[in-house]
């Protein structure tokens, strides 16, 4: 905003001022989110008497859209016409965008046959109109006649269409870009990954991912999130190290919510992988600080990888806190009488004989894994493994 505001200034200074020069500043501000600025400073150039041109009418067309005003935009409408400059095609598709995103498909649809010479950017706005308020039959038979026409559908218009369409046509759209023979590339890519991910269909997302010609940061985004969300995080997990390979570092969109980061910690605790365990707890502790679940996962982690200090450090951590694990609990059924046991609990009639058990179980459990592995010292050992009587559970 420091340049826009530097060019606003320099803008000012200028004794002449013609269409050319405040139609930069108008896109300027129009695609900096000032849209307001944008509308006051085409109003202004009017009432000075300087004629707009259609780098000026588009974007003042879009900031309509932005701030929904419908009749400034009917305005500017009525301002083209006037000005007969409705045979623009770089102004006719803003205004099929206007009337599209302001829901009115008829009047988008009278400006696109009104269009002398169409060229791909009209196609595909007027495609996008119809994918994005659910007219997908409309929307497909118009990308048909498209290519009839000759005109080779964009990576914009595909992926316009493959949010919304069927299985099946979804599928057609990607034999299409297929045999086009280009291959896929980033966008068209990860659009279609999503779109098999829609329907769970993981091998068809992994064959689109391996098919692209290149891969981004957004391609490697949208993959690791299938595979969360799919409950594959092993191979989200994979995929997280590839990156690297690929020169690749993540961002705040690589994983995105609470579910796919529990997912990946979750994998790293079956796993032992400290490394990315602390990763995923993390930002599982800024998104969920009073979930007990990742602390416990992360310390599970900890003690599977040795690190006991660690381990006790994180148990430390949720008590400073005041993080409480829910209690362990479960049932044996004998002789037809349920027993249920509770993290704690010392209410069971015959808990003198179930102690009396867990400490001989106890004691030599201690020493098979002291005969084991030598280095463990039997102090630390029985500092961890006596907490265990506790959990009759």
């Amino acid at each position: 905003m420091g340049f826009l505001s530097y060019a606003h200034k320099l803008f000012d200074e200028l004794a002449d001022k013609d269409s050319r020069v405040c139609s930069i500043l108008i896109s300027g501000l129009a695609r900096h989110g000032c849209k307001l600025e944008a509308l006051h400073l085409f109003s202004n150039m009017l009432a000075y008497g300087i004629e707009a041109n259609s780098f000026s009418l588009a974007p003042v067309l879009m900031a309509c859209v932005a701030i929904k005003d419908l009749n400034y935009g009917l305005q500017i409408h009525g301002y083209v016409i006037k000005m007969a400059a409705n045979y623009d095609a770089f102004v006719n598709s803003a205004l099929v965008v206007f009337y599209g995103k302001c829901g009115s498909l008829s009047q988008s649809r009278r400006i696109f046959d009104d269009i002398l010479e169409r060229d791909r950017v009209s196609w595909t706005v007027m495609i996008a109109c119809y994918a994005e308020r659910a007219y997908v039959n409309e929307a497909w038979e118009l990308m048909v006649e498209m290519q009839l026409q000759g005109v080779e559908p964009t990576s914009h218009t595909v992926t316009n269409m493959i949010r919304f369409v069927s299985m099946e046509k979804g599928r057609q759209l990607h034999a299409f870009v297929i045999k086009r023979g280009k291959g896929l590339d980033c966008y068209v890519g990860s659009s279609l990954v999503n779109f098999y991910a829609k329907f769970e269909l993981l091998r068809e997302a992994q064959r689109a991912f391996d098919t692209m010609r290149e891969r981004d940061i957004v391609a490697f985004n949208c993959m690791i999130s299938v595979y969360g969300k799919l409950r594959h995080e092993s191979s989200a997990i994979g995929l997280f190290k590839e990156m690297g390979y690929w020169g690749l570092r993540p961002n705040e969109s690589t994983f995105v919510g609470a579910s796919v980061w529990g997912a990946l910690l979750g994998a790293c605790a079956m796993q032992g992988d400290d490394m990315f365990g602390e990763i995923a707890a993390q930002h599982l502790f800024e998104l969920e600080p009073e979930c007990s679940a990742s602390y416990v996962l992360l310390s599970k982690i900890f003690v599977m990888r040795g690190r006991w200090d660690d381990a006790v450090a994180m148990r430390k951590k949720m008590n400073c806190q005041g993080i409480r694990k829910e209690a362990g609990c479960s049932w044996i059924e004998i002789e037809s009488e349920i027993h249920e046991f509770v993290a704690g609990d010392r209410s069971h009639p015959r808990i003198t004989e179930i102690k009396s058990l867990l400490k001989g179980l106890d004691s030599r459990l201690r020493s098979f894994i002291q005969e084991e592995h030598k280095s463990i010292k039997v102090e630390n050992f029985k500092s961890k493994s006596l907490g265990l009587l506790a959990h009759l559970e």
